[in-house]
């Protein structure tokens, strides 16, 4: 069963994609204070608490990286079909046991890194090893395979759901930041927040409830229509 919070960071979720990504250009509100210029932002406030910028740690966090900073291997458009995002295209067996993708050549990490299969490969055996609402992973994935631009998912049985499940569910890591971290609930240092999304995080402030992220000039993806995602959280 899903719960109220959960229900509710599903509905927000939408709330702002569909402000982010669907939303015609418009200009700043009248009366902007001195300090703001004429970039676009999306305020929002929600009774959501995130302790930590922890997309593996705390599921608040994780509907806002989502949505902002983190990427999967596909999407699903307005009429529920699946579309290419960290995947250019893919196929499957006809047995659909064996799911082959072929990821874009274009997509960098936010510190500039390009986005490769070994990614894929590491995020989903590391959400499998270290992540207990993952466990289905091992349940299903009996081996991955990487050449070059490619990645091949070898199934224990025939899924016809798995680019719901495995492409859309589950978002793409940096290895280079994560094979650091042991424990993914006390990652130390590490920049965990770091995606390869339309934005960056660029302020989290979880005394006063404040996460700010801003717009990735690099990312291959459609611009995305707001420069600046203002959030309040814990707001009744």
């Amino acid at each position: 069963m899903i719960t109220a919070c959960k229900k509710f960071g599903l509905v927000l979720a939408g709330i702002i994609c569909a402000a982010v990504l669907l939303l015609p250009g418009c200009g700043p509100e009248g009366g902007a204070s001195p300090d703001e210029d004429a970039s676009l932002r999306l305020r929002i406030g929600t009774p959501m608490k995130v302790r930590q910028a922890n997309p593996l740690a705390d599921y608040s966090y994780s509907v806002f990286a989502m949505l902002a900073t983190h990427e999967t291997l596909v999407r699903f458009n307005s009429k529920m079909e699946p579309v290419p995002q960290l995947a250019a295209s893919w196929t499957s067996s006809r047995d659909a046991a064996q799911w082959t993708f072929q990821l874009v050549d274009n997509a960098f990490w936010h510190d500039g890194r390009p986005v490769t299969a070994a990614d894929i490969k590491f995020t989903f055996e590391y959400v499998a090893a270290h992540h207990s609402a993952s466990a289905w992973i091992r349940e299903l994935i009996a081996d991955i395979r990487v050449q070059e631009n490619e990645i091949t998912f070898f199934l224990k049985r025939p899924y016809s759901r798995f680019l719901i499940n495995v492409g859309f569910i589950v978002r793409i890591l940096p290895r280079h930041i994560w094979e650091t971290v042991e424990d993914p609930l006390k990652p130390g240092d590490a920049n965990v927040s770091m995606g390869c999304g339309p934005y960056i995080l660029d302020r989290f402030d979880p005394r006063d409830g404040r996460i700010r992220f801003i717009k990735n000039e690099r990312y291959y993806g459609p611009e995305p229509t707001m420069d600046t995602l203002d959030i309040r959280t814990h707001m009744t």
